[in-house]
């Protein structure tokens, strides 16, 4: 699964990357810089929570104050 928003020449992307372990969960928020083609950061979108197993991410919006997802219909948001 990969979902792709950009915004000012980072792109943020919801995925797992080759080499990546279990640290961010199963499927992690990505920042990516296009222009040095550098992760910034990795955000842990998954929570093991009982009688949950499939907590997906399934929507991302970059925003001048942060990033917004949605997971398993909570909304969160991660400080740019």
């Amino acid at each position: 699964m990969v979902w792709l928003q950009e915004l000012d020449g980072v792109l943020y992307f919801v995925g797992r990357l080759n080499g990546e372990d279990d640290q961010f969960g199963k499927f992690a928020l990505h920042a990516l810089d296009v222009a040095t083609r550098r992760i910034l950061w990795r955000h842990r979108t998954s929570r093991p929570v009982k009688y949950l197993e499939n907590w997906e991410t399934h929507h991302v919006l970059p925003t001048a104050s942060g990033v917004y997802y949605e997971n398993a219909s909570i909304l969160a948001k991660v400080a740019r």
